[in-house]
């Protein structure tokens, strides 16, 4: 068609799409798609997006770009959500088709495929000491296009998904702030253990808003009067401005030692703590703060001055720097694992651009896209991550996700000690409830069998706490948690009221820890298996990242 394009929206969901045209003046550019120069496209009719459920709206190619060479560029149009600018898919059309091109039709099925790139995204980062994060950062180092393909299709839930859309959606978040708070308000509270000699972990130190008018049409450059990023600090009270760029929030981006550097990525808060109820993937933010490490979720706030529905709901706050570290392990894994992404695109676009896999001039281009990827990197990894300093995330990314997997594992096993540490001195509360009167010699050897175990837990190393789990140590003291009760049942006649609520106490204690530790247990299978990662028929939760309005 040679006067423009049609795009048709055949999406069954209430979800708006617009034309985004992407492009770059530069001759080796070394940032793609959403981080690119970006303009929304107006249809012929004036209307800014195309409705769903069978919508249709043509739309005018832009004037051909050029780099700075004069070189006339190929179009590469991003169909979006128009209420986020997710995208669904990307379309690029050379000049030799414009004459002939139709158009392009948008389906469920483009939809349900980009959410499983998303979700392949936010698995990596939350999951990345996983066998699928370690084989993909490993294969992306050293792979050729072959081998790329290969580990897709050994990829549980992911058979069908393609590198390059990884990269598409990977620079939606590093571009846009929007894909953070997925068309609502958010506010992402800050917790940090030595913040100007706080050391109340379970209180927040500040939070970051973000906040926007969700109900008219966003734009490719944030609204400055309708989207608003703020941080407020709660020590002195004030409330800065946040600038968005590279996938982190900045009080300043101009600055070579910002006084905030905060990245966003995702996580699955129940690694963390001893609490297994959320086991959702979720957004968080950790870096820097005046020189401070600082993590942060999206929440609701702290019910009360104690921390109830903040930290201690979130993490076990005795362990909150071995916490802490791990979580900055991960979003350092994570930025080197889409620094290997955005070399391979880079690398395939100059490939491309110059149409030739082996001259000696384009092994040239392409060192120059990998070493000034890994500049800009380098540098932002320097002002969030304090440990790039004795870490070389880009060089050894595969041992330090072995040494993140040792902490998690070590993290566990501590948790584990306490969590076993807590069921038996329960079970010995339970039997002290009963009374002297009704301990028989059966609860006698119940008591002289705990007495061992409690006194490994509590000197052990925590080769004796995996050697404990090993030999089903939780088994055993179900089983001398089911003879108790029965002993129980026996006696309860001859109970006082104070012996029944003594022993119900003890009781519901052992459940609630029983409970949490079997979740730790079989995380420290699945980590030591390297089986982590959840595949999309998992447990674990992903909120949608393409929804309609107002959807959840």
């Amino acid at each position: 068609m040679a006067n423009g394009f049609k795009v048709t929206n055949n999406i069954s969901k209430e979800i708006n799409l617009v034309v985004i045209d992407t492009y770059t003046t530069e001759v080796i550019p070394t940032q793609y798609l959403y981080e690119q120069s970006l303009q929304l496209i107006t249809s012929s009719t004036s209307q800014r997006f195309i409705s769903p459920k069978g919508g249709q709206e043509l739309f005018e190619f832009p004037a051909v770009h050029t780099d700075k060479n004069g070189t006339e560029l190929p179009y590469s149009f991003i169909i979006a959500v128009a209420e986020t600018l997710a995208p669904v898919c990307v379309q690029t059309v050379s000049l030799s088709e414009v004459q002939t091109l139709d158009g392009f039709t948008i389906t469920d099925e483009q939809v349900t495929y980009i959410n499983k790139v998303f979700d392949f995204i936010q698995n990596i980062a939350a999951f990345p000491t996983s066998d699928l994060a370690v084989d993909f950062a490993t294969v992306l180092k050293a792979g050729t296009d072959a081998d790329i393909a290969a580990f897709f299709a050994a990829s549980k839930g992911y058979t069908d998904v393609k590198i390059d859309d990884v990269m598409l959606a990977q620079s939606y978040y590093d571009a846009l702030p929007y894909g953070w708070v997925n068309g609502k308000n958010a506010k992402f509270y800050l917790y940090s253990k030595d913040y100007k000699n706080n050391t109340d972990t379970d209180e927040p130190i500040g939070h970051i808003e973000i906040t926007n008018d969700w109900s008219v049409p966003i734009t490719v450059t944030p609204d400055p009067v309708k989207f608003k990023i703020s941080l407020t600090t709660y020590d002195d009270s004030k409330t800065i401005p946040l600038e968005f760029k590279d996938g982190t929030f900045w009080d300043s981006i101009q600055k070579d030692i910002p006084l905030v550097a905060l990245k966003g990525s995702f996580i699955v808060p129940s690694q963390f703590t001893m609490d297994n109820s959320r086991t959702d993937i979720e957004p968080y933010v950790i870096g820097n703060m005046n020189g401070y490490d600082v993590f942060g979720l999206n929440e609701k706030a702290p019910h009360d001055q104690d921390g109830d529905g903040g930290f201690l709901d979130v993490f076990e706050v005795h362990n909150f720097k071995e916490g802490l570290d791990l979580a900055l392990y991960f979003v350092g894994i994570g930025t080197a694992i889409a620094f290997f992404v955005g070399v391979y695109y880079g690398i395939k676009y100059v490939k491309n651009k110059f149409r030739s896999d082996d001259t000696i001039e384009t092994q040239k281009k392409a060192k120059e896209v990998k070493e000034a990827i890994q500049a800009s990197v380098e540098k932002i990894l320097k002002k969030v991550v304090r440990q790039v300093e004795q870490n070389d995330y880009l060089g050894d990314v595969n041992e330090i996700q072995g040494a993140a997997k040792t902490l998690a594992i070590n993290k566990r096993l501590r948790v584990a000690r306490t969590n076993l540490q807590d069921a038996a001195n329960s079970l010995t509360d339970s039997i002290t409830a009963l009374g002297s009167n009704h301990v028989d010699a059966g609860m006698q050897n119940i008591l002289d069998a705990l007495t061992p175990i409690q006194t490994r837990l509590a000197n052990g190393s925590l080769e004796d706490i995996s050697g404990l789990i090993d030999l089903n140590t939780s088994d055993l003291l179900q089983q001398y948690n089911t003879r108790i009760n029965a002993r129980k049942i026996a006696v309860v006649d001859r109970m006082s009221n104070e012996q029944k609520k003594a022993f119900k106490e003890a009781q519901d204690a052992y459940d609630e820890v029983m409970e949490v530790e079997r979740f730790i247990e079989e995380q420290l299978v699945e980590l030591s298996e390297g089986n982590d990662a959840e595949e999309l028929e998992g447990h674990i939760e992903h909120e949608e990242v393409i929804v309609p309005r107002g959807g959840e």
